[in-house]
């Protein structure tokens, strides 16, 4: 469970019921190491974990039980993580001593729909406000805690948290994307096709603070525009 490496095909093979793991998706669809991640990422509305049986190729391994779970509109990999941890521990407690026993049937994932969850990096918590404003918001939820997505103001990270996306086609279209449009109740910054709104910042060097808090020690103005890095 989430052991983050690869078992050798001589470990594999030893147990006489098998390796199984509990995988945070719905396989084949996000083999790798960011299921949940991926899934908020890329707008899934569900999601589950798998028992399966471990071989030598990424998540290749057939499948044993699948349980299904929601993706709520708020959720962040943070709070999805910990639902799907419950469900996989609840689903391998009810299942173990079927597995331990080999009375489960197991069936090959399927061909079609096969995608890889790659590893995070860094540096794609940059926010691009000229891409889709539903975009840019999973990308938030997903990203948090870690990386985290993030823009520059007056040469200060700002990272971006519990975000909500209003397509709105009268905006002017002169206000160019990235473009800060409100700063109540929420900061709103000017996407291609809407505004993205924040509900909470980090300030670089401050605690996260809703806009209301962080705005008092970091005012930031209508007008002002984020950037993808310090002048």
């Amino acid at each position: 469970v989430a052991y983050g490496r690869i078992i050798t095909e001589r470990l594999l093979v030893q147990p006489q019921a098998g390796f199984i793991n509990v995988h945070g998706s719905l396989l084949p669809r996000f083999r790798g190491a960011a299921p949940i991640q991926r899934a908020i990422e890329a707008g899934d509305r569900t999601t589950g974990v798998c028992l399966m049986d471990m071989v030598k190729g990424l998540d290749e391994g057939d499948i044993f039980i699948i349980e299904k779970s929601p993706i709520l509109p708020f959720d962040t990999s943070e709070t999805l993580f910990h639902r799907l941890s419950r469900l996989g521990g609840r689903t391998l407690y009810r299942h173990l001593d079927d597995l331990l026993h080999q009375r489960l049937t197991k069936y090959p994932q399927d061909k079609e729909g096969i995608s890889y969850a790659h590893m995070l990096h860094k540096e794609e918590g940059l926010l691009n406000f000229t891409l889709s404003g539903v975009s840019l918001s999973h990308k938030v939820q997903a990203f948090d805690p870690w990386p985290g997505a993030f823009g520059f103001i007056r040469n200060k990270r700002i990272k971006f948290f519990n975000s909500f996306f209003i397509g709105n086609a009268s905006i002017k279209k002169d206000i160019a994307p990235g473009t800060v449009v409100a700063t109540k109740p929420f900061l709103g910054v000017k996407t291609i096709d809407g505004i993205i709104y924040f509900q909470w910042i980090q300030v670089e060097g401050k605690k996260v603070l809703s806009i209301k808090e962080a705005l008092l020690g970091f005012p930031i103005d209508v007008g002002e525009q984020v950037l993808p890095s310090p002048r």
